[in-house]
């Protein structure tokens, strides 16, 4: 449980302070915060690489925490796997599209509907993905889920993501 510490002080102009001698009176009021609702997820680390688990269209995924990605991406391998399975449709896939990598490189990916994505506990709808055409692309997930949330915490003592 969180608690917030207020303190209050005298005002300048305010005929209770005096200049010359501290004020004897400090009010201290403290408030409860409720539990706030924000999703823990677990990250796993390797040679510096973050990653966390997700499910997407009720199947559970390996993703990279990548900030810096503009989208959630899937390789043409995952979603060869979502389409088999019927959790990716025609319906789903919506146009092609450029993006740009972390190298520089445009290439031409496809942009499809996630219906259902699946961070701890939170459950969010229609989300837009990028399908990249590599069968070798990693699963990142990015700033189509992330922004989403309002905060993003960081802990890399106790490898856990906090998302608000």
């Amino acid at each position: 449980m969180c608690t917030t510490l207020y303190l209050s002080c005298k005002h300048p102009e305010s005929d209770q302070y005096s200049r010359d001698k501290a004020s004897t009176s400090t009010t201290v009021n403290t408030t409860k915060i409720e539990e706030d609702n924000s999703e823990q997820l677990e990250m796993e680390v390797e040679n510096g690489v973050r990653y966390v688990w997700i499910e997407v269209n009720g199947i559970k995924l390996r993703f990279v925490f990548d900030t810096g990605a503009s989208s959630i991406c899937l390789s043409t391998v995952e979603a060869s796997v979502l389409y088999r399975q019927g959790t990716l449709q025609k319906s789903d896939i919506l146009s092609s599209e450029y993006f740009q990598d972390a190298t520089g490189k445009i290439s031409e990916g496809t942009k499809v509907n996630l219906r259902s994505v699946k961070v701890g506990n939170t459950e969010l709808q229609n989300v837009e993905a990028t399908v990249i055409n590599n069968a070798n692309a990693p699963l990142l997930l990015g700033q189509t889920v992330l922004e989403r949330f309002g905060s993003i915490e960081i802990d890399n003592v106790n490898n856990r993501i906090k998302l608000k």
